[in-house]
Parts: structure tokens; C-alpha cells; sequence
């Protein structure tokens, strides 16, 4: 009983040195590993932290992939539980969503490069491939966002049901499909280009112009299909 009881005066007081540190001396002036410490003290109450944070990062490679890991892929790593899994994700996420825009719907969008902007500013970084369906008034400015699906790493489901539904709720003019590569280029493949015409198709039987499909890739560039892929005749 008396090892365990000094071993956890011997954390307790290193955590304290550490936060009286932070306090004085602010984050930036911690390296990776102990940034990465320190938010394990949150998740992790009595045992020493400095291993997980260095296994973390070894598993990984580095803070920014620690925190792109999904939950089951952190629980992996000898030391880390549930609720230390769940908090490093949460903070992957809210930093994702801390980049994108606050409200878009000010802003008027009438060009290929405003679309690839906008692709670019909600899918940038996202893990996993996302569809996402963005719908216009008349003078473009932005009605709604819509999430068509979510998928793995390398596929997600380009569902044309959800897109019209979706439009129509919104009483949109024009939409523009996004979607992301999180771990390949922008070149849209035969199935993009496939699910691209059969959307298009069933919009413009509404009155409803597919005006774009953007493609974000992985370095968060977004590349329109109707200025890359040369078919042009599929969007009206």
C-alpha cells in the first residue's frame, strides 16, 4: 500500500509541476510528447502519462496523425482506454470543424473556383470520404448543406435519392456535389463520373441545375469535374 501511495504522490506532483508551467510559461514552449502528456491527465487520472504520450506518437507519427486516428485504432496502443481513445478523437474533430466556415449563407457562389473553395473549407482534413451536396438560390447564395453519406477511407456512397430529397426541401435552383480523396488525388473515377451524370440527370427532370462536382483530395485541394474531366455536357 505504501508504493502505491507514493507513486501516486510522485504523479500528482509532477502534474502539478507541469499545469504550474503551462500557466506561467503558455503551450507553445511544450514539445509534442509533452503537450500530448499533458492532455492525458484529463483522460488518464493516476498512472504516468509520459509513456502513453510517447507510445502514441511512435504508433502514429506525429500529434496532428494522433489525432486523426479513429477511436479503435487508439485503443490499441498499450495504455490507452476508452475514454482516453474518445477524448484525442473529439479533439481531432473539433479542430476539423473549428477550420470550417461559421455561416456561408451570406455569400453569393457563381463560379468553379468559389465551388472548390467551399468543397475545400468543409471537407478539408476529414478522414474518412464524405458526400456532401450543397444547394443555391437563384442569386447562388448558399440554402442549405447537405450530408449525402459517410464512408471508409476510400469509398463513400453517392446516394441521388437523398440529393434530389434534399434539393427540394431547400427549394434549390442549382447544387453542387462534393466529395473527398482523404488519401488519393482529385481524379474523379468511373463510378464519380457514373453517379455524376445519373444525378444530373434525375435533377434536371426537377428544374434543378447540377451545376459542379467537386473532388477534395489529400492535400485539400479541390478540383472541379466540370473543369477537369472534360464533360462539360453533363451539367446544364
Amino acid at each position: 500500500m505504501g508504493n502505491m501511495r507514493d507513486n501516486q504522490n510522485v504523479h500528482a506532483g509532477h502534474r502539478m509541476r507541469v499545469k504550474a508551467n503551462v500557466r506561467e510559461n503558455g503551450f507553445a514552449q511544450l514539445e509534442d510528447h509533452r503537450l500530448l502528456e499533458l492532455i492525458l491527465f484529463y483522460a488518464i487520472p493516476r498512472a504516468d502519462t509520459n509513456a502513453t504520450a510517447h507510445a502514441l506518437l511512435q504508433e502514429f507519427g506525429s500529434l496532428k496523425d494522433v489525432f486523426s486516428a479513429d477511436v479503435d485504432a487508439l485503443c490499441r496502443v498499450p495504455g490507452v482506454g476508452e475514454n482516453c481513445a474518445i477524448l484525442l478523437s473529439s479533439i481531432g474533430e473539433t479542430n476539423i470543424r473549428l477550420q470550417k466556415p461559421c455561416d456561408d449563407r451570406r455569400n453569393v457562389y457563381k463560379t468553379h473556383k468559389a465551388y472548390c473553395t467551399l468543397a475545400e473549407k468543409y471537407l478539408a482534413g476529414e478522414r474518412k470520404e464524405k458526400v456532401l451536396a450543397f444547394c443555391f438560390d437563384a442569386a447562388g447564395r448558399l440554402k442549405k448543406n447537405i450530408l449525402i453519406s459517410e464512408g471508409t477511407q476510400n469509398w463513400a456512397i453517392i446516394e441521388v435519392r437523398k440529393i434530389v430529397q434534399g434539393a427540394m426541401e431547400c427549394d434549390a435552383m442549382y447544387v453542387v456535389l462534393a466529395h473527398n480523396h482523404p488519401y488519393g488525388e482529385g481524379e474523379a473515377s468511373v463510378s464519380d463520373l457514373d453517379s455524376t451524370r445519373a444525378t444530373s440527370v434525375t435533377l434536371r427532370k426537377l428544374g434543378i441545375k447540377l451545376a459542379d462536382h467537386i473532388i477534395v483530395d489529400e492535400n485539400n485541394i479541390g478540383h472541379s469535374m466540370y473543369e477537369e474531366e472534360k464533360i462539360m455536357n453533363v451539367f446544364y
